[in-house]
């Protein structure tokens, strides 16, 4: 049997997943997302330097990608800076790498752990809501992203990472710890 039509076959029976999984998938991803939005839209929040912009897909789940089984997605939560003087700036000495900058404004620089935590605390609120609470947990990684833990249909599961990124100059960036500091800042 020639190669091409062996890898075929087992790409067909191994790593691929049925439209209906799928479609059962993206539809409790789409409907955390509205609970999400819905919440950010209708809900008084401290006051924050930042707000919220709409929830982007990234990820092989939505670039055709994904195989095996359609449980992790990742999504983007842009963050627009309520003010218009803050500025990027490199960072220098041993602070100095490649990709990395920091985002600040005068003498006060944006802290990526505090957006992290902020944003965990509204997502913890959000579950809170959601009438099916025992069906997802929130779970902070050490990256920037914040995990939710989604069980569904009785024993199937799903994670979805939501990453907050700030808009600045036309880009998304996200905190990254920085890789030599516990320094954090801002990875492009």
């Amino acid at each position: 049997m020639v190669l091409s039509v062996e890898l075929k076959e087992y790409y067909n029976e191994h790593a691929t997943f049925s439209d209906h999984e799928n479609v059962k998938a993206n539809q409790i991803v789409e409907r955390i997302e509205n609970f999400i939005k819905h919440f950010l839209e209708h809900t008084k929040l401290e006051e924050l330097p930042y707000t919220f912009g709409n929830l982007l897909h990234q990820g092989s789940s939505y670039e055709g990608l994904k195989v095996i089984k359609p449980d992790e997605f990742d999504l983007m939560l842009p963050l627009k800076l309520n003010e218009p003087d803050w500025e990027i700036t490199k960072p220098y000495g041993p602070y100095e790498t490649p990709g990395y900058f920091f985002i600040k404004k005068k003498r006060i620089y944006l802290n990526p752990k505090e957006i992290k935590q902020t944003f965990q605390s509204i997502l913890q609120k959000v579950i809170n809501r959601i009438q099916q609470r025992n069906t997802i947990t929130l779970r902070a990684s050490s990256g920037p992203a914040l995990t939710l833990n989604v069980c569904y249909d009785d024993n199937l599961k799903m994670s979805i990472d939501i990453v907050p990124a700030i808009s600045l100059n036309g880009m998304l960036a996200h905190g990254m710890k920085h890789t030599s500091t516990i320094v954090l800042g801002i990875c492009c």
